[in-house]
């Protein structure tokens, strides 16, 4: 099976090397300009992603195992001093690390996309590709161009000191229009209530929240695909 690689790049407006730990494993739906892209290398070529730690990515001590190649989906945002920060993702892991920005070819996208794109149940790409969680967004027309964001997540922190399982829920209703390819719905006008940011880029639903929308380290914050389950 083809793998897919999400790419995204965190801007940085800092004049010397790119910063340490800024290319962190699940902060990238946070990022902004993110666009699709493909991977550019030669045949047989590996194109190894690099750690965030401090001295990378530039020195080779920091280069993964993980590796794309040549037509590798992904998406991506400005470079930060020639590096992409590359987000990854198989049938039952994911893992970020930097790549160099001349592997990186962007591709075309709606970015006035139709309501029919939007509308659906999506789940996040780990779960839609075998993961039985329940996480789920569910988008509906509400009116002609007004669209109603419900969606369930939850948290497992494991096992407490009872051997009880720890899980914390959280949800969204809330409806909105979109902006080009961008949805923003709010729960109320407080800051403390539910804000759900999504974006459409072709087939995936990029989901970000502020952290306001369940219990404790409960967060839509996710990539997504449309399913049927």
């Amino acid at each position: 099976m083809q793998r897919l690689f999400l790419v995204l790049i965190l801007f940085s407006g800092a004049a010397y090397s790119v910063e340490p730990y800024t290319c962190r494993n699940g902060a990238f739906p946070g990022y902004e300009g993110i666009k699709p892209a493909r991977i550019v290398a030669g045949d047989g070529e590996k194109v190894h992603a690099r750690e965030d730690s401090v001295g990378c990515p530039e020195d080779n001590k920091c280069r993964q195992k993980g590796y794309l190649i040549n037509g590798d989906r992904v998406l991506v945002t400005p470079a930060v001093e020639g590096w992409v920060c590359t987000y990854y993702f198989g049938k039952k892991r994911d893992y970020t690390g930097w790549i160099r920005e001349e592997k990186i070819k962007v591709l075309p996208y709606s970015q006035h996309p139709e309501i029919k794109h939007w509308t659906g149940r999506w789940r996040p790409i780990l779960i839609y590709r075998g993961n039985k969680a329940a996480d789920f967004i569910n988008i509906t027309r509400k009116s002609r161009n007004r669209l109603l964001v419900n969606g369930y997540t939850y948290w497992y922190g494991g096992k407490n000191a009872y051997g009880e399982d720890v899980v914390h829920y959280g949800g969204v209703s809330a409806s909105g229009k979109p902006k080009g390819n961008n949805l923003t719905v709010k729960e109320g006008d407080g800051e403390s209530d539910c804000t759900v940011r999504l974006r459409l880029i072709n087939d995936l639903l990029v989901v970000n929240d502020n952290s306001w929308c369940g219990g404790m380290n409960v967060r839509f914050s996710n990539i997504y695909q449309k399913t049927h389950r």
